[in-house]
């Protein structure tokens, strides 16, 4: 299996696993620092997320993780993938932390989330993303 790791903010690594067979899209991990293990954060990017433009392509992808996740912390969904956004969020308090307002506001509704096309994300990627805002809110305020 083919592998390309780097280095992203705050003292994270990303790798990207690609060449797979039965996938489409690439394999995400991240390590924090301190970490020895790898965590694994998309099987298959291209159908486990909403398909936003900064994680489209393999040079674009490279950009936009090695900017993360300090580049997440003022990051709205239009910016980034959501669902990209919630899982970092999940496993990093300080993302967390800064997502809460947003989340627990009385106009916050999953299903009103845009793609970068300007349509609406789809049922399953909104249901996704209403477990991970309940992990995030849990990972925030623990």
């Amino acid at each position: 299996m083919d592998t390309f790791t780097f280095a992203g903010t705050n003292g994270w690594m990303w790798r990207l696993h690609f060449g797979q067979p039965l996938t489409s899209g690439y394999k995400i991990e991240y390590r924090k620092p301190r970490q020895g293990w790898w965590n694994p954060l998309f099987e298959d990017m291209d159908k486990e997320s909403t398909g936003h433009y900064a994680l489209s392509g393999f040079f674009d992808l490279v950009e936009h993780l090695s900017a993360c996740p300090a580049l997440l912390r003022g990051a709205t969904d239009w910016q980034t993938d959501p669902i990209f956004l919630r899982k970092v969020a999940a496993d990093y308090p300080p993302l967390a932390k800064t997502l809460v307002g947003r989340l627990t506001s009385d106009d916050y509704n999953p299903n009103e989330i845009y793609c970068y096309y300007d349509e609406p994300i789809s049922h399953d990627q909104a249901d996704t993303i209403r477990v991970l805002d309940e992990q995030v809110l849990e990972r925030a305020l623990a």
